[in-house]
C-alpha cells in the first residue's frame, strides 16, 4: 500500500480509479479489487493534512471570501466558499451552481468535502469490484 500522504492526494484529486489502475497495470484486474485494497487512510488524517497543507492543487476550489470569484474559476469542481459569513460547499459545472451545504464553520464545510471525496474514491473503486461480483449486487458501493 502507498504511503498515507499519497493516499490523502490521490483521494483530493478525485483521480483516484486512475491511479489506483496504474499501480496494478492491468484494468482487467482492478475488478477484483475494492477501496480497501488501496487505501487505509482515514478520514481524520485528511483532514488533518487539509488543516495544515490546504487542498492545494486538487478537485477542490478554496476561496475564503477575500477575493472575487466566479463560476469559471472553479470549474467541474467541489468548491469550498465563504459567503456572508457562512461556507459554502457547492459543484461548479459550466454556468451552473449547485449547493451542497451550508455551515457557520470552515472546519465542517472541509469535513463535508472530504465525505464527499471520500465517497467519490469508494464508488469509483468498489463499482468494478460489485459488478464483477454479481453476489455482492445489492450492498452498497460505498462502503
Amino acid at each position: 500500500m502507498k504511503t498515507k500522504e499519497e493516499q490523502i492526494q490521490v483521494i483530493l484529486s478525485g483521480n483516484t480509479f486512475q491511479w489506483a489502475s496504474n499501480q496494478i497495470n492491468s484494468v482487467k484486474k482492478i475488478d477484483h479489487k475494492k477501496y480497501d485494497d488501496f487505501i487505509s487512510v482515514t478520514e481524520q488524517e485528511i483532514e488533518e493534512y487539509v488543516i495544515s497543507n490546504g487542498f492545494g492543487d486538487s478537485a477542490v476550489y478554496e476561496n475564503d471570501g477575500t477575493e472575487a470569484w466566479s463560476i469559471y474559476d472553479a470549474h467541474d469542481r467541489i468548491c469550498i466558499a465563504q459567503e456572508n459569513e457562512q461556507w459554502l460547499v457547492l459543484h461548479m459545472g459550466w454556468e451552473e451552481r449547485l449547493e451542497i451545504s451550508m455551515s457557520l464553520e470552515k472546519g465542517d464545510a472541509i469535513r463535508e468535502v472530504i465525505k464527499r471525496l471520500i465517497n467519490m474514491a469508494k464508488i469509483s473503486l468498489n463499482n468494478r469490484y460489485q459488478n464483477a461480483h454479481s453476489e455482492n449486487k445489492e450492498s452498497s458501493v460505498c462502503k
